[in-house]
């Protein structure tokens, strides 16, 4: 795997001298944290499709060292967690909700499928419902809990800490069983990361007299280690899971020397990016297939990797020579059916397929092909109704045409400029607007294109 520093845009990350300590992501925009000594803390919010920039600071009297965000339609709820309270900013309307505990707080996670927050306290976790501000219950836990995240089914894992020993809890969503694993004597990691498909647990761990630095991986159901410690320069600071398909990928950030990707199911080192500005915090963008890491000079940096060795990468070396070939413009994802995996270039829309190795369609084309409303009216998008290409855009005259599996995506010319419509095969009469007219494909048209191979 090969990954790319993709910077965020022109004048994305503000002039920052103070190391941001907070990263959260959703669809819309990247949002970064930092606090400001004897004042109040800042916040960048990055609009992903324009790469601008808000800074603002927030009005409360705090300093939140921990961020996360909930999506929701329309809006976003923005979790910053304090040593004593939890801040829930809503950037839209400009309201902030605080919840105070009684405890030290320390960890932060987020369950977008249930729309709950947790924090972690002195020997239990609360679960925290942030539109109505309030907590809903307490979770014991037998440790003080100084790491949480919540993998993509619900399932919740915490780092504990013991008075000598520490543990991993795991719990269920909708169960009040915690499941505690013991930790190896000595093995006191900082961070953790948990893959619910496969059960297995990743530490980030120190040096010891018998082993590197490196990531420990326990699993879930026999509670041991697996195989020797995966070794880096370091602790890994961040342990972030992206998973592409049936493939997962653990990327591990380590402060000062670069990332580490380790493939879930083969357990060894796949990609390597040797970076110094590498920080102390991290968040997964999955929908985007990217990562976004802390800069430890001042804001953040995305990171987009391409599969080495598959049938898209191959596709990118025929078409680009080395000089000329540009980063992906984003992460590796699935096609709407599920059935293959698509990455975006400046060049076009790569998509794998057993038959052509990879396929390239243009950029109009794809994001016509991507859209969510389909051609025909009804529920179903472009995608459903058109399937996956089938090969190249093909450029002929001053048209354009993509294949699909059922129909084709058409560019041609007419009053007033080029305009671009999806052709599903159900229906070769299809209708759009332009300039405000009505207009039609004519008989002759079709024929062009139904005589063409795709």
């Amino acid at each position: 795997m090969t990954l790319f520093d993709v910077a965020l845009g022109p004048g994305a990350t503000p002039s920052w001298p103070v190391r941001v300590t907070g990263l959260a992501v959703d669809d819309r925009a990247a949002y970064l944290l930092r606090p400001v000594v004897g004042g109040t803390p800042e916040l960048a919010i990055i609009d992903k499709l324009s790469a601008a920039a808000v800074p603002s600071r927030l009005s409360i009297d705090d300093r939140p060292t921990e961020i996360s965000v909930l999506p929701g339609p329309g809006r976003s709820l923005l979790a910053l967690l304090s040593s004593g309270r939890l801040h829930i900013h809503d950037p839209v309307h400009g309201r902030i909700t605080t919840i105070a505990f009684s405890a030290e707080a320390r960890g932060l996670a987020v369950d977008t499928e249930r729309r709950l927050f947790y924090v972690g306290l002195a020997d239990e976790i609360a679960v925290l419902d942030p539109d109505a501000g309030r907590r809903l219950r307490g979770i014991s836990v037998p440790g003080r809990p100084t790491h949480l995240i919540c993998a993509e089914n619900g399932t919740l894992a915490v780092l504990l800490a013991g008075e000598r020993d520490h543990a991993v809890a795991i719990v269920e969503p909708n169960t009040p069983q915690v499941e505690v694993i013991g930790l190896p004597d000595g093995c006191q990691p900082q961070t953790l990361g948990y893959d619910h498909s496969s059960g297995l647990i990743f530490l980030a761990v120190d040096a010891t007299a018998f082993e590197p630095a490196g990531i420990a991986v326990i699993d879930r159901d026999s509670g041991r280690r697996i195989g020797d410690v995966i070794e880096t320069s370091q602790p890994p600071a961040t342990l972030t899971l992206l998973r592409y398909g049936p493939r997962t990928h653990l990327f591990a950030g380590v402060p000062g020397a670069g990332v580490e990707v380790v493939d879930v199911a083969l357990l060894a080192v796949v990609g390597r990016l040797s970076a110094s500005w590498v920080g102390t915090s991290a968040v997964a963008d999955q929908p985007a297939g990217e990562l976004y890491i802390a800069d430890i000079n001042g804001g953040a940096r995305r990171i987009v990797p391409l599969i080495g060795g598959g049938p898209i990468a191959r596709r990118l070396a025929e078409v680009s020579s080395p000089d000329q070939f540009t980063p992906p413009l984003s992460g590796p994802r699935i096609t709407p059916d599920g059935s293959t995996e698509m990455q975006k270039f400046d060049i076009g829309t790569a998509v794998a397929s057993t038959d052509a190795g990879a396929v390239l369609v243009d950029p109009m084309h794809a994001e016509l092909w991507l859209s969510a409303h389909g051609p025909i009216p009804g529920p179903s998008s472009a995608a459903d109704q058109l399937g996956n290409p089938v090969g190249d855009t093909i450029s002929a005259a001053d048209h354009q045409v993509t294949y699909f599996e059922r129909g084709f995506v058409l560019t041609m010319p007419l009053t007033g400029g080029p305009t671009t419509i999806a052709v599903p095969a159900m229906s070769f009469e299809a209708n759009f607007q332009i300039d405000g007219n009505a207009g039609q494909i004519s008989g002759d048209e079709l024929e062009f294109l139904l005589s063409r191979e795709p």
